[in-house]
């Protein structure tokens, strides 16, 4: 897992599993701005004692849009979407198992799992932080997943979110072999 991952993820789990909103509400801009600055060069990458939880919440995001193929890649966009298409949620899960194992590149499946550990322990918490699986795959569907061909499709978007409720509430069954 990248070194940005890591230290932006430990953040969350020390300081903002509880926080309200986190994920959904913004950081101050210019905090986010230079922290996201500073991914491009983890070696410098430094994180204040009292950095706001928001801030690097923020900046996670921002660093997985800015990514030049989403952490679902292009390739397998449609493979996810199929998945997630199906009626019964038994099939969905282990096709999505099957998909999020051996189809994602080793960093790109180390990057899923850990982001998913933590929606899915920030989610364990909604009645402190108000942030449900839904609510999270709302925030990061389109965070981790969008077609090549952008355009207006609220199809893709739901299946979007979709996943990553469905990645969230079935954690276990899906990553438990990626210990």
């Amino acid at each position: 897992v990248s070194t940005q991952s890591t230290g932006c993820f430990d953040i969350i789990e020390k300081r903002g599993l509880n926080e309200p909103g986190i994920f959904r509400l913004a950081g101050r801009a210019e905090e986010v701005r230079d922290l996201f600055l500073q991914f491009a060069d983890p070696e410098l990458l430094e994180f204040r004692e009292d950095i706001d939880p928001h801030v690097v919440a923020c900046a996670i995001k921002m660093y997985l849009r800015s990514q030049s193929d989403p952490l679902i890649p292009f390739h397998l966009y449609d493979n996810f979407v199929k998945a997630i298409s199906l009626e019964h949620e038994d099939k969905r899960v282990l096709i999505l198992r099957d998909l999020c194992v051996p189809a994602l590149h080793n960093p790109r499946a180390a990057i899923l799992k850990a982001l998913i550990c933590l929606l899915q322990r920030i989610s364990a918490n909604s009645e402190m932080n108000h942030m449900t699986s839904h609510n999270l795959g709302i925030v990061f569907g389109p965070t981790i997943m969008w077609p090549k061909q952008q355009s207006n499709d609220y199809d893709g978007i739901s299946h979007a979110n979709q996943l990553v409720t469905t990645l969230i509430e079935n954690y276990n069954q899906i990553f438990q072999v990626l210990r």
